[in-house]
């Protein structure tokens, strides 16, 4: 595809962050991808040849000039990339600015990847929302060739801009506006299952661009937006983009009070991702969760994560291991290093550590996140997350036999973890209403693991496969 935009440029390299270092006045072109990947190339003449020994040498090479319209640019650190050619050559850069970023704007516009409207003719979209005690008014509007874009992600599933966001000049305050953008961000993604993204920011000033912003922020490729989903039938949960006012304020109060990076729901984005394999994506659902635990217990210490009390437990422990270690070496069992392991103050304290079976209940428990089924469910989730985290495999028909599981192939157990997660997630941003103990339908007809450990859910038929 073409370029996400385009900018000429006219500037200078400099090297190692001094501007006094630098080579006479030449011509490049920056370019944003609609993934977000941002690159200069140039022309392989006599001051870029200069530019790239300078950075063999060791010296941090960045390009500052003016672009054609007039605004200054600025570049990150310029690093090599493989994407020239015999005539050009390619640097990528990891944040590109034009204008000065403190400069007041009627408008800013930001450019979004992986989104997705509802229906067949899109339409624009205005959400409010509460930031720094007032009331915000965000425009959400489909870009002009907004259907070859969708065509693009559906058939590629390479991230591409299909959306443009605009909020006005006084919403917030500088200083807010970085979190009410990633705050954004975050419930469009919860809300579509999939990484939504800005990947330029453009503020206007009766029309004209005062200053810009671009390659700073991270994409993911797009995935559906079903949750719960269901392989045999291709139908889950879909979540109406008329959830964002009400999923806001939680994702907003989630991250306030226990992952201020958005940690659970980038890593739950990431395993949603179709393009690794399926037991790397079982592995990444169940980090997800096991995040979470450790998020919730680090804020709750009333948690009970542990047998005994730490400090005790820790005492027994110097008083017992040395003894421990001796018995072992009179035994002759193992050799010097598997005694040091067995006897570390490491694995005494593993052994002092609940389940994570149990841990997992508790942490759902102050979260207030409650489950259908929920102990058994519980059990069959931990019963594939010891597999896998542990041994980075399924449970065998052995395994199946000694849990007093059916017979499951390694895509239901995966889909049951995923089923799982999802859920939680539903659950704990306000999105629970969708999930309903109502109706058995496909999604757990197809088998008795799913009708044992999987939520009775009321599917809404959509496309897309996992």
């Amino acid at each position: 595809m073409e370029p996400y935009q385009r900018f000429h440029v006219t500037g200078r390299f400099v090297f190692d962050g001094d501007k006094s270092v630098l080579t006479h006045d030449v011509a490049v072109q920056i370019e944003q991808s609609g993934s977000g990947r941002t690159f200069l190339l140039h022309e392989d003449t006599a001051p870029f040849m200069m530019a790239r020994l300078m950075m063999q040498s060791g010296s941090r090479c960045s390009f500052v000039g003016v672009t054609n319209s007039g605004l200054p640019v600025e570049t990150s650190t310029l690093m090599p990339h493989a994407g020239g050619s015999a005539e050009q050559v390619c640097y990528f850069l990891q944040r590109v600015t034009l204008g000065d970023l403190s400069s007041p704007y009627d408008h800013l516009w930001l450019a979004l990847t992986n989104f997705v409207f509802e229906g067949d003719e899109p339409a624009t979209i205005t959400f409010r929302v509460e930031c720094d005690g007032r009331l915000v008014a965000l425009e959400l509007s489909p870009i002009d060739d907004y259907w070859t874009a969708h065509a693009h992600l559906t058939r590629s599933a390479n991230a591409t801009v299909t959306a443009n966001l605009k909020l006005g000049g006084d919403a917030v305050g500088k200083n807010s506006l970085d979190l009410l953008l990633n705050d954004v961000c975050a419930t469009l993604s919860l809300i579509q299952g999939r990484k939504i993204q800005w990947i330029s920011r453009t503020a206007v000033v009766s029309g004209r661009t005062t200053w810009a912003d671009f390659g700073s922020t991270k994409t993911k490729d797009y995935t559906h937006g079903l949750f719960c989903f269901n392989p045999d039938t291709g139908r889950g949960i879909s979540v109406p983009l008329s959830a964002f006012e009400t999923c806001f304020p939680v994702v907003q109060g989630f991250r306030s009070s226990y992952d201020e990076h958005y940690r659970i729901i980038n890593s739950w984005l990431d395993a949603r991702v179709q393009a690794d394999f399926l037991d790397a994506r079982t592995l990444k659902y169940a980090v997800v969760m096991e995040a979470l635990c450790r998020f919730v217990e680090s804020k709750h210490p009333s948690i009970d994560s542990t047998y005994f009390g730490r400090t005790p437990w820790r005492a027994a422990g110097k008083e017992l291991l040395p003894k421990i270690k001796e018995y072992l070496e009179r035994l002759n069992l193992g050799d010097a290093d598997a005694r040091e392991s067995v006897c570390s103050r490491a694995s005494w304290g593993n052994l002092n550590r609940r389940s994570f079976r149990s841990i997992l209940a508790a942490c759902l428990k102050e979260l207030g996140v409650t489950l259908y089924a929920e102990s058994r469910r519980i059990r069959r989730f931990t019963d594939v997350r010891n597999k896998i985290v542990h041994s980075f495999t399924y449970l065998s028909e052995e395994d199946q036999a000694e849990f007093n599981w059916p017979s499951v192939s390694e895509s239901q157990q995966h889909f049951l973890v995923a089923c799982f997660v999802d859920e939680v997630l539903l659950r704990l941003f306000g999105l629970g209403h969708l999930v309903t103990n109502a109706l058995i339908d496909e999604f757990v007809a197809h088998s008795e693991v799913w009708s044992a450990a999987a939520p009775h859910t009321e599917a809404i038929s959509a496309s897309g496969s996992e």
